[in-house]
């Protein structure tokens, strides 16, 4: 019996931190394929030389998964030759399986997103690291976009070019996203809409979350990551408390080590870097509203995940955001500071608003909820080639 060969490297630590949505995305569908597959009919790869969580190692110990460790992708393309496989599944296929024959396989792959196309780069990125390479890598985006996209457009045209694949997006802007800049190589019928699943965190009914400090609090995450946009919602907020000085709401920060000087002594800012997922979750519920001003997403998991709790949202109404949130959130444009100020104000004084995002939050949560349980098992049975199920096409609002 052939098998299903799993990209486990697509949850390796990335770049600038331990977690990172892809990662948590290649994690779920791990979890639901490992629930609805047989027993060795599915084995997995990873990079030897990389960090690897040890609770997904401990599901393939559960499950006798067979796992191989690589040093280079020349030993995936071994796997492949060996005849063993129907289907390869990645959820990070960018940049490793360029070079990848898929000949004698299904390639199924999730492309989340395409930020490097769509905001190439952002005029304050320098504000988020002090690093060559990051400095670098700015640079480089920001005088040569042209060859920048050119060279990302070049990657994902491979990969939409190899035979026997399937393209998985997480969100109709993604799949339109796709068509837009790639016409000429796909259709709208060569594209599955499966929205991200949620990564679940312990029902609150059982767990004992602590709230991560005792005042009230706006909520701030990923703040190392340009594309976050943290420095123009930590201006908005400095602007907030300068005009408030009473207000005892604080903020916490997630995910940066080394706070920006402008903000770093401000005591309304309390900065912490990355935490573990429970203290995550904790922030999520405790918080009194979180502030989201990425300037592009593929999906967007951090709105559910507080309006899971019920806690008020206020986000950036691009890419996929709008279509992920609905009307749950209160919108800013991401670009303007004073807009995102004025949104911060309003949840601050309006008690109305701030109760009426709660409910509607929750509310959103369970509708997108329900829209990911079903499209996850749809997309396990696409990985395992269930022919006894006809897996529709998604278009969603």
């Amino acid at each position: 019996m052939k098998k299903v060969l799993y990209d486990l490297a697509a949850t390796h630590p990335g770049k600038l931190g331990s977690v990172h949505g892809g990662g948590v995305y290649a994690e779920v569908v791990f979890k639901q394929l490992l629930s609805m597959a047989e027993k060795n009919t599915v084995e997995v790869f990873y990079f030897a030389n990389k960090v690897i969580s040890p609770q997904i190692i401990a599901l393939c110990q559960k499950y006798q998964i067979v796992e191989h460790p690589i040093r280079a992708m020349e030993d995936v393309q071994k796997l492949l030759d060996s005849g063993d496989f129907h289907t390869l599944y990645s959820a990070l296929p960018y940049g490793h399986f360029t070079g990848i024959d898929t000949k004698l396989v299904r390639f199924v792959y999730t492309i989340h997103g395409l930020r490097e196309l769509e905001v190439p780069y952002s005029i304050q990125q320098w504000r988020y690291s002090s690093h060559w390479k990051r400095l670098t890598e700015w640079l480089w985006a920001m005088l040569f976009t042209r060859t920048f996209t050119y060279q990302t457009k070049k990657k994902i045209t491979t990969l939409l070019n190899k035979p026997n694949s399937r393209v998985i997006t997480v969100s109709n802007h993604s799949k339109y996203s796709l068509l837009n800049f790639f016409c000429s190589q796909i259709t709208a019928d060569d594209i599955d809409v499966f929205y991200s699943p949620l990564l679940e965190g312990e029902d609150a009914s059982q767990a004992a979350y602590v709230a991560p400090i005792e005042q009230p609090f706006f909520l701030v995450i990923n703040c190392n990551r340009w594309i976050k946009n943290s420095y123009r919602a930590l201006q908005a907020l400095e602007h907030f408390y300068s005009k408030h000085p009473d207000c005892r709401i604080k903020t916490l920060i997630l995910g940066v080590q080394f706070p920006p000087k402008r903000f770093a002594n401000n005591p309304n800012f309390i900065f912490r870097g990355y935490v573990e997922r429970s203290e995550l979750e904790s922030a999520f519920k405790f918080a009194y509203a979180l502030i989201y001003p990425t300037l592009n997403e593929g999906f967007g998991y951090p709105p559910l995940e507080a309006m899971k709790h019920g806690t008020p949202v206020l986000a950036s109404a691009v890419s996929s955001v709008p279509e992920v949130c609905g009307n749950a959130v209160s919108y800013f444009n991401p670009y303007d500071v004073s807009e995102i100020e004025n949104r911060i104000t309003e949840i601050v004084f309006d008690t109305e608003k701030l109760e009426s995002l709660k409910q509607s939050g929750l509310d959103r949560y369970q509708e997108i909820k329900l829209k990911q349980e079903s499209m996850l098992v749809e997309l396990v049975n696409i990985i395992l080639d269930n022919l006894n199920v006809n897996a529709k096409k998604n278009n969603c609002c």
